[in-house]
């Protein structure tokens, strides 16, 4: 796998950053030809949500794709992919918990599947 080759050969934080400049690179050109960039800018005059937003932009870019990278550079690759997925159930867990979305029985079991699969593949 290409992509494990130059996780094996460079430094972790080196790779994180190409991964940033890349993605923050291509938000820039998409950015410039987008009809409504007026309307975008003119949201980032109300400084009341710029903390949460720096803070989330800074773990949701950073220090996310550093786990996710360490765990492809650190652990085998069957391993770090199924761990990697359970993203998804964490992320549903925080809209239940921040945002009150409804999480019903069939949700409360399919995420107990979820981690239960993760802990199959991690430690069986």
């Amino acid at each position: 796998m290409l992509f494990r080759s130059i996780l094996e050969s460079q430094h972790l934080l080196w790779v994180i950053f190409w991964r940033v400049v890349g993605g923050l690179g291509t938000m820039v050109i998409i950015f410039a030809f987008h009809p409504g960039r007026k309307r975008i800018l003119a949201t980032l005059a109300d400084r009341k949500g710029w903390v949460y937003t720096l803070l989330a932009s800074f773990i949701g870019s950073y220090l996310v794709t550093m786990v996710w990278l360490g765990g492809m550079k650190y652990t085998t690759l069957s391993i770090a992919s199924a761990l990697n997925q359970t993203n998804i159930v964490l992320t549903y867990i925080f809209a239940a918990v921040f945002l009150h979305e409804m999480m019903t029985r069939k949700h409360q079991v399919a995420i107990l599947l979820a981690f239960a699969g993760a802990l199959a593949v991690t430690f069986g």
